[in-house]
C-alpha cells in the first residue's frame, strides 16, 4: 500500500513541477498583450 502512495505522490509532484515550469516559461514579459506568435494551428 505504501508503494502505491509513493508512486502517486511522485507522479503528482512531477506533474505539478512540470505545470509550474510551463507557466513560468510562458509568463509574458513587460507590458502589453501576451505574445502568441509561437502558437500555430489554432
Amino acid at each position: 500500500m505504501k508503494r502505491i502512495y509513493v508512486g502517486v505522490v511522485t507522479v503528482a509532484g512531477t506533474f505539478l513541477l512540470a505545470a509550474v515550469s510551463y507557466v513560468l516559461a510562458n509568463e509574458p514579459k513587460g507590458e502589453g498583450l501576451p505574445d502568441y506568435s509561437g502558437v500555430a494551428g489554432m
